[in-house]
């Protein structure tokens, strides 16, 4: 069976948290994923910009994909909170923590560059993230 898990108070709430955040940043867009970590529920998920489902024949073709879903993330980007979060919990490191950015990192007779490309500056991971 399949059941519908959003809360429509996590959601509405998202909502305006995400409609806020859009035009303090002058972004072009947003997403936001209220999930629960044990069991996998999505408790709230929203996307800037969205579209009005009664007024669907207004809409851009582009805003009825859905960016939480579909769209394409470079892994560094997506795994930088999650390594965090485990450094964190194992105490490993704190949110204070500091660390030498030498912006290269030999891989595979290769290397994988910062994207600035500016090296060796102290950072903490806080600002890092």
């Amino acid at each position: 069976d399949i059941s519908l898990t959003i809360d429509r108070n996590i959601q509405a709430m998202a909502e305006e948290i995400l409609k806020g955040l859009v035009q303090e940043q002058n972004a072009a867009g947003g997403t936001i994923i209220v999930q629960v970590p044990k069991t996998g529920e999505i408790l709230a998920l929203v996307n800037s910009p969205s579209f009005d489902p009664n007024e669907y024949g207004v809409a851009s073709i582009s805003d009825f994909l859905n960016p939480a879903l579909e769209n394409v993330y470079e892994p560094g980007s997506i795994f930088k909170p999650i390594t965090m979060a485990a450094s964190v919990d194992m105490k490993k490191v704190t949110p204070s923590s500091t660390y030498t950015d030498t912006g290269f990192v030999p891989y595979n007779n290769r290397g994988v560059v910062d994207y600035d490309n500016i090296k060796f500056r102290l950072r903490n991971y806080k600002n890092k993230i």
